[in-house]
């Protein structure tokens, strides 16, 4: 049996892509993140797992990970979701790199918008 017939890959890849296709935003969108779209979000928790960074149009592909990323991945989300891990901190090395500065301040850090 290929590992694209087994039923725990198909859950795994399903429960990955509800987490960054609409729990995430859904989050993103309520709690005033600046970055919401799916993608993004999904390389913030792919990057903080893997230690792999991806520039400006890159992304990294959830579909060819192994199930154990994705696992840790899936628990990092949770971690976000139940604001037990912190989105901003994870996202700053990716902010870093994308504009070349190891000090860069995090456009998450910023305070969410009145009104």
């Amino acid at each position: 049996m290929s590992p694209l017939d087994d039923p725990r890959f198909a859950t795994l890849r399903a429960d990955w892509e509800q987490m960054v296709e609409r729990r995430l935003p859904h989050a993103a969108r309520s709690r005033h993140w600046p970055v919401s779209n799916d993608t993004p979000l999904g390389d913030i928790l792919l990057s903080a797992i893997t230690g792999q960074r991806v520039g400006k149009g890159e992304t990294i592909d959830a579909a060819i990970l192994p199930d154990s990323v994705l696992e840790d991945a899936l628990e990092l989300g949770e971690a976000v979701l139940e604001g037990a891990a912190d989105l901003p901190g994870l996202n700053r090395p990716r902010v870093r790199q994308a504009i070349g500065h190891a000090n860069a301040p995090n456009a998450l850090d910023a305070p969410a918008p009145r009104g």
